[in-house]
């Protein structure tokens, strides 16, 4: 265990962070069972970096160390009443977990959705994950009792005759 001497910081990344948010990105998704397609990563984090309408990307800086990220998209819902937003990605670095980091940085993500009038956060967690389920189910997150499901969609092209 790594001895914490100050509190983590949500910094918002920028286009000089991408070698280094690459490398975290590599190593997060290195057991994942979804496809992993680093060109069309970097490709939409430049995308949400040009855009915080889309959302936000923060990395998470401890003692002035990147130590990993979380990334906070935004959404519009009825059931909701009003902006939604969606933890698309979050992630720490193995050596820094178990140490109340990952609580931490969702306080602060919390503040900061309360601040800009999201009213509801959801997010995804595997069923083979049951730590990571707890911590969030401690910070107030529920199982509602519904399934996430997906379907990939591909752009149409612009017809330019």
């Amino acid at each position: 265990m790594i001895p914490i001497d100050a509190s983590p910081v949500l910094r918002p990344a920028d286009l000089r962070d991408l070698p280094e948010i690459m490398a975290m990105m590599t190593d997060f998704h290195s057991d994942d069972r979804l496809p992993w397609h680093p060109g069309e990563v970097q490709r939409t984090i430049c995308e949400l970096l040009a855009n915080e309408a889309f959302g936000t990307f923060w990395l998470i800086d401890l003692d002035g160390q990147s130590i990993g990220f979380l990334v906070l998209t935004f959404g519009f819902s009825l059931e909701f009443h009003g902006r939604v937003a969606f933890i698309d990605e979050f992630y720490i670095r193995p050596e820094f977990r178990g140490q109340g980091i990952g609580a931490r940085a969702l306080h602060q993500m919390v503040g900061y959705c309360a601040r800009h009038g999201v009213r509801t956060v959801h997010l995804e967690v595997e069923h083979s994950n049951p730590r990571v389920r707890r911590l969030y189910e401690r910070e107030g997150f529920q199982d509602r009792g519904f399934y996430i499901l997906s379907k990939w969609i591909t752009p149409a092209v612009p017809d330019n005759r």
